[in-house]
């Protein structure tokens, strides 16, 4: 992880980002392939179920209705009656077979099994009924009347049953779409509700994280100024990371060895009575060491008055005195009051010899 720590705070924010839109990024994803794994699992619903279904209904309607025609041709007499109920049947006969070519487009196994059994006694059916036709169009209604009764009826029952397996089964496959699609969706659900927890788990740990880093980077820069601020210039602050945070806990430990070693130390040094040093500037914006040059200067120079004023002493020459205008505020006070020492001590001594000399002249 010290390669991240040491990531500048503009870059650990992005990657920050990044990550975060990444998973922004998986949930949409995983949302999407959802939809689009329901589309199509709603379209397959649709056309292999729903609409051999409806086609079930359809050639359900068009046996019952075919059969119905069947029984008006027994109660016509002539020919026309014959041909228009004829006309009929061949539609309802034509539907069947539309509907069978539906259902077929859309079979399994299971389906195929119970289709095949169905056109087979659709088949068988269709036989006894063109028979069925033929003797009502004779006027052999006693004739048909007895096959409608007897082998038609058994043919009947047998497409009625294939019909109701062949529904059963294509409901039964209906439903186990729709139980899939039910376990589908709420899979989709599921993983989508763990992985947006997932993210908001790993988009706060992040924050947590990155905010952690700084503010601990922070609270020992802080700690620091302080210490600073108390006066307490062996403080340092360790940050061994790399970017902006570590680089400003660099520059405050070397503004400290800088205080500690130029400021404190020249006090010291003038505290011991060392002027003869000189702190080098860092540059023309440098306002600490002017200021400590300017204290050994002014020092230096109210050294140099003294000692002149010590030697003028010994040497008798009493009516020297220090420049005061050389100096400001406090040394000038200083170097003026050791002026008016002088003139305190030479007055009586002036005056004395004053007596002195006029007792000489008697």
């Amino acid at each position: 992880m010290n390669w991240y720590y040491n990531l500048k705070i503009s870059r650990k924010l992005l990657l920050g980002f990044i990550l975060v839109a990444l998973i922004a990024g998986l949930i949409g994803y995983v949302g999407i392939s959802s939809l689009k794994t329901a589309d199509d699992s709603d379209s397959l619903l649709y056309e292999n179920n729903v609409v051999p279904l409806s086609a079930m209904v359809d050639l359900t309607s068009a046996f019952q209705r075919m059969r119905a025609n069947g029984l008006e041709l027994l109660i016509e007499n002539n020919q026309q009656e014959y041909a228009s109920t004829i006309k009929l049947i061949k539609e309802r006969q034509a539907d069947i077979d539309t509907n069978k070519a539906i259902i077929t487009r859309t079979v399994n196994q299971n389906v195929k099994e119970k289709l095949e059994k169905f056109i087979k006694a659709d088949d068988a059916f269709d036989v006894l009924f063109s028979r069925y036709m033929d003797l009502c169009t004779s006027e052999r209604d006693q004739e048909a009347s007895a096959l409608w009764k007897t082998d038609m009826e058994i043919a009947r029952k047998a497409e009625q049953d294939a019909l109701a397996g062949l529904d059963d089964t294509i409901t039964n496959r209906a439903k186990d779409r729709s139980d899939n699609n039910s376990i589908a969706a709420e899979a989709a659900t599921r993983n989508m509700i763990i992985i947006m927890i997932i993210g908001v788990i790993v988009s706060i740990g992040l924050g947590l994280f990155i905010s952690r880093i700084i503010s601990n980077a922070l609270n020992k820069a802080v700690a620091m100024i302080k210490e600073l601020g108390q006066g307490h210039l062996s403080e340092r602050v360790n940050i061994t990371m790399q970017d902006e945070l570590g680089e400003m806990a660099n520059a405050m430990n070397r503004f400290a060895d800088d205080l500690q070693k130029n400021v404190l130390g020249s006090m010291q040094r003038i505290a011991n009575g060392d002027f003869n040093f000189e702190v080098q500037m860092k540059d023309s914006r440098d306002e600490i060491s002017p200021a400590v040059n300017m204290t050994t200067k002014s020092l230096k120079s109210l050294e140099a008055e003294t000692k002149m004023l010590i030697e003028y002493s010994i040497d008798g020459k009493l009516t020297q005195r220090a420049n005061a205008a050389n100096f400001y505020g406090g040394y000038k006070d200083i170097v003026q009051g050791v002026n008016n020492i002088l003139d305190a001590i030479i007055r009586p001594i002036n005056e004395s010899t004053v007596v002195l000399e006029k007792l000489a002249q008697g």
